[in-house]
Order: C-alpha cells, then sequence, then structure tokens
C-alpha cells in the first residue's frame, strides 16, 4: 500500500491578527509511505542531507507517536520525503512534517479520525 501525502506551507503570525489568523502559501511538502519498501528513506530538497543521516526525522517521531497513542500497530514502512518548505523561516515545515506523519499513520491504520 502506498500513501501520500501533502501538506502546505503556513504562517500563523499574520500583523494585528497574531496567533488568530494564518495563511498556507503555495509551497508544499510530499510524503510517501509504501509497505512494499520497508526501511527505505529517500530524501528530496529542503535539508537532504540532514534528513539522510539516518535520526527519526519529526515526521517519523509524529508516525510513530500516532502508533503509540493510538495503539494501532503499523507496519514497517519505506518513506520518501520531498522537502519544498524552507528549514528555519517561519514556513511551518516542522509543522508540515508533523501533520504530515499524523495524516499518514492515520490513514494507514484507517483509524478514520476527523481533521
Amino acid at each position: 500500500m502506498k500513501i501520500r501525502v501533502v501538506v502546505p506551507a503556513s504562517a500563523g503570525n499574520i500583523g494585528s491578527a497574531f496567533d488568530s489568523v494564518g495563511i498556507a502559501y503555495g509551497l508544499s511538502n510530499e510524503f510517501v509511505v509504501d509497505t512494499a519498501k520497508p526501511g527505505e528513506l529517500s530524501v528530496e530538497g529542503e535539508g537532504a542531507e540532514q534528513l539522510r543521516k539516518g535520526e527519526p526525522n519529526l515526521f517519523q517521531q509524529a508516525f510513530e507517536r500516532f502508533s503509540s497513542v493510538t495503539g494501532k500497530k503499523l507496519p514497517d514502512v519505506g518513506l520518501t520525503l520531498i522537502n519544498r518548505i524552507p528549514f528555519g523561516r517561519g514556513l511551518g515545515s516542522s509543522a508540515s512534517a508533523i501533520v504530515g506523519g499524523l495524516a499518514a499513520a492515520d490513514a494507514l491504520a484507517e483509524t478514520g479520525l476527523s481533521r
């Protein structure tokens, strides 16, 4: 089974609407989990060299956390990260990875949690 999740860049500190209005940008990160390729990791784009070092990234941490919190056993998967959101620029690259991990895990576990 292959699941593809796309999460847009975002910003939440918009002028006088500080922390109450957000905006989505045309940039997005794409995450593909594939049960046919367990253990494989492919990273393209922003932070590729850093993320290929094998340490669990935010996507993987959120994916695993979903399993521990819900009690749903998830299969080993291969992971492709296509990072288009720049790191450390306030555009939500970390949030994108976390939301992507949770959404992919939810789809794979077929729990149907509400957004």
